[in-house]
């Protein structure tokens, strides 16, 4: 058990380090305390963002049947109508970012298309509208748009 604790207290610390490399900050110049802190401040995040989007349920409506239903369990519908809806999943990598963007291209999401390594804005030929947007901490956004009437 002891084992087990030290193995994810140690994954903790690399995935913090990774961070912390990711927004450009440089741990060997930061004091112990300091460290603790963005630590502390890490996980409140990481569990603030769980608690958050809960267990996910695809919107029902005709306009979301046109994209691909994500894969994972967690997420939270931002807002859903007749005419549009926004969906926050989360458990959801990079990786699967990219694969489920080449999916919604595969799909004809082509049209005056913006692409970024964290985002994919693109219309299809009938003109409905597709925003996907990475927001890190295994988070994606989903916005899908109908035409305008």
């Amino acid at each position: 058990m002891k084992k087990l604790f030290a193995i994810l207290v140690a994954m903790c610390f690399l995935l913090q380090c990774s961070v912390c490399l990711a927004e450009g900050l440089d741990l060997s110049a930061m004091s112990i305390e300091e460290i603790l802190d963005l630590q502390s401040a890490i996980k409140d995040e990481l569990a603030s963002r769980e608690d958050y989007l809960g267990t996910f349920h695809w919107p029902v409506s005709k306009l979301a049947e046109m994209i691909p239903v994500p894969e994972t369990e967690t997420g939270k519908i931002a807002f859903d109508n007749e005419d549009s809806f926004a969906v926050r999943v989360g458990q959801f990598t990079d990786e699967m970012f990219n694969s489920y963007m080449q999916s919604c291209i595969e799909l004809g999401f082509t049209v005056d298309y913006r692409h970024g390594d964290d985002f994919y804005y693109a219309y299809n030929e009938e003109g409905y509208y597709l925003t996907l947007r990475y927001e890190g901490i295994d988070t994606m956004l989903i916005r899908f748009e109908a035409p305008s009437k």
